[in-house]
């Protein structure tokens, strides 16, 4: 916000009519400063729900951490939020993300992610070597909190919200390598002749970027407010299973029921053994329970194949899905 009116960006966005109509807007609002000497707002993600400004930089988990309480608390009656972020904000936005799934299921169903160090920047190794910054330390290349991120970001790859990268072509600051994150799923980016500060410009109606976000949350909300994903979740209880019968038992979920389900119009089918080729290769109990928790809540169906030996946990699926 710019003396309590919104960046072109924003207004962009409550000139149309289909959006300022259905949605409501909320900033959630975070203080960095590049020096102890010098005070810097931040960019698009500087945001709303009050103004009180925190005189301290702080770690990108713990401005998630103020997010979602923020969140949690302020957004309590909405089923459904779309992030919009820029730069290090969409960082925080995608470790809030992750931090709702790990506290239940996610209500973020659209993140867009425009020009965020998915990967780190080269800028911020040089900023570390000069400032004491917990932001800019997590924004180095192949950082520890980087990385962790990411991971965490494929591994919950199945019940993540659709997700939008957005790269300037003249971005200096987030390089074209970090702007997409390693993500598991297919997923779409989209390319501005823009530098790391201009992609948040607006100053034409066929401006690229905000014609895909105008574009992106219209069509979300054409699609409906429905919160189901997948057609169907496929509960195949395999972890339990030794290795002979684990390898012809996936081969026919996968060469002959998936296939069939599908001829029937069921497109979108939730299977955590897809890409597991051995029982090892599944995640611990507590994991596994918790990802496929979040998936059976995004699920309009539920199908249980019963192999002869089966885990306690697939019980729990299925009350849950009953």
């Amino acid at each position: 916000m710019e003396n309590d009116k919104p960046r072109p960006f924003m207004q962009a966005l409550l000139n149309e009519k289909k959006i300022s109509e259905d949605y409501d807007f909320a900033i959630f609002n975070y203080f960095t400063k590049i020096t102890d000497l010098f005070e810097k707002t931040s960019g698009m993600l500087s945001m709303l729900f009050n103004k009180r400004k925190i005189h301290k930089n702080i770690p990108v988990d713990e401005l998630s951490n103020l997010l979602f309480s923020q969140a949690t608390i302020t957004l309590r009656n909405y089923d459904s939020i779309i992030l919009i972020a820029h730069s290090m904000g969409g960082l925080v936005s995608k470790s809030f993300i992750l931090k709702s799934l790990e506290a239940s299921s996610t209500r973020v169903k659209l993140y867009l992610s425009l020009a965020v160090p998915h990967n780190g920047s080269d800028l911020a190794l040089f900023g570390k070597a000069i400032l004491n910054n917990p932001q800019i330390k997590d924004l180095t290349s192949l950082g520890e909190r980087i990385d962790e991120l990411n991971r965490d970001w494929i591994s919950r790859s199945s019940v993540l919200p659709e997700t939008i990268y957005y790269q300037g072509t003249y971005d200096d600051v987030v390089p074209k390598t970090s702007s997409v994150a390693y993500d598991a799923r297919e997923y779409n980016v989209v390319y501005s002749d823009d530098d790391h500060f201009s992609i948040l410009d607006h100053k034409s109606d066929n401006n690229v970027v905000v014609s895909s976000v105008i574009k992106e949350i219209t069509e979300l909300k054409t699609q409906g407010d429905s919160t189901n994903k997948y057609d169907i979740f496929l509960a195949a209880a395999m972890a339990g299973l030794n290795k002979e019968d684990y390898i012809p038992f996936k081969s026919w979920i996968t060469a002959t029921m998936i296939p069939k389900l599908k001829q029937l119009g069921y497109k979108s089918i939730y299977y955590a053994g897809e890409d597991k080729n051995t029982n090892k290769d599944f995640s611990s109990p507590k994991y596994a329970f918790e990802r496929d928790e979040g998936a059976l809540n995004l699920s309009r169906n539920y199908i249980l194949l019963y192999p002869s030996k089966v885990l306690s946990s697939v019980f729990i699926e299925l009350g849950l899905a009953l």
